[in-house]
């Protein structure tokens, strides 16, 4: 997965529709299932503030992870 800062800086940049939807998008392209149901205004704001401090390893980490879960192990 390879990380892009300034399509980051764009996505985060959208309206909590907007963005909601942008993930769900991602995450379906990637196998992983959305509610459809937008979080809260609050969990939203944790989630932009969670995501503007992504980096490249971080993001390898999270892919890492998700990889591992999705394959039916237990990372821990």
């Amino acid at each position: 997965m390879q990380f892009n800062p300034e399509a980051l800086r764009q996505l985060l940049e959208q309206d909590d529709v907007a963005l909601w939807k942008a993930l769900r998008r991602i995450a379906a392209e990637n196998g992983i299932a959305l509610p459809e149901r937008q979080p809260s205004p609050a969990d939203m704001q944790k989630l932009r503030q969670t995501l503007k401090g992504a980096s490249q390893k971080s993001v390898e980490e999270a892919a890492s992870l998700i990889h591992t879960y999705k394959r039916g192990r237990n990372p821990s």
